[in-house]
């Protein structure tokens, strides 16, 4: 069942791509913090039949959507026939019915992102007038870890993803050294079950940050 979903995905395509920024040193002050906090994320649109002309009509349009549903901060960038919105989630340790998308983490340091199906289907239906293939329907995910520790973080992929483009299996372990990054894609199946509104688990770093400093 899970070839079939994902060859699906393959034939379909995605409408947007995401990149989410996690820093190490967020997990940690997040765990040990009521303090919000934030990261930043880019959501890009690309449709190659619309021009750039055309975005910009549709601009004053998804502005207001994007500041209700998104972070009244955002903003819209376009260029070579691609919307990108450039927002925040929030980084949170419980879930909030009140977002779109967040990141969470729970008590082992798990890195996750939630997605909420009731609001990305008011999203949708608000969008539905508008030509440009907006939305949050078919998306792909990469997470881009950043260690800003001043010490080695051995890495744990909760999913199979690919790692620099690098395909690995779940469980599979890396280090990333101080002042380190490295992009994680999630696979087809994981965003999938995000498209639908649901919960994925990315990254672990349990093993090897100090929980009771």
């Amino acid at each position: 069942m899970l070839l079939i979903i994902a060859g699906l995905l393959l034939m379909m395509g995605c409408n947007y791509e995401s990149e989410v920024q996690i820093y190490v040193g967020d997990v940690i002050a997040r765990m040990k913090s009521d303090k919000e906090m934030s990261t930043k994320t880019i959501f890009k649109f690309e449709n190659d039949m619309v021009t750039n002309e055309k975005l910009n009509q549709f601009k004053p349009k998804i502005e207001p959507i994007v500041k209700e549903f998104l972070n009244k901060e955002s903003k819209i960038n376009i260029a070579d026939k691609e919307m990108n919105i450039v927002t925040t989630l929030p980084i949170v340790t419980v879930p909030d019915s009140s977002k779109v998308f967040m990141v969470a983490i729970n008590k082992y340091y798990n890195v996750c992102l939630i997605s909420n199906k009731r609001l990305m289907n008011i999203v949708n239906d608000r969008v539905n007038d508008i030509e440009f293939n907006l939305g949050f329907k078919n998306g792909a995910f990469t997470f881009i870890i950043s260690n800003d520790l001043r010490k080695k973080v051995k890495v744990e992929l909760l999913c199979d993803s690919f790692v620099d483009g690098k395909p690995m299996r779940a469980r599979s372990t890396f280090d990333l050294k101080h002042r380190d990054s490295v992009k994680i894609r999630v696979g087809d199946v994981m965003n999938y079950i995000i498209n639908q509104g649901g919960l994925i688990k990315v990254v672990d770093f349990a093993d090897d940050l100090d929980k009771k400093s």
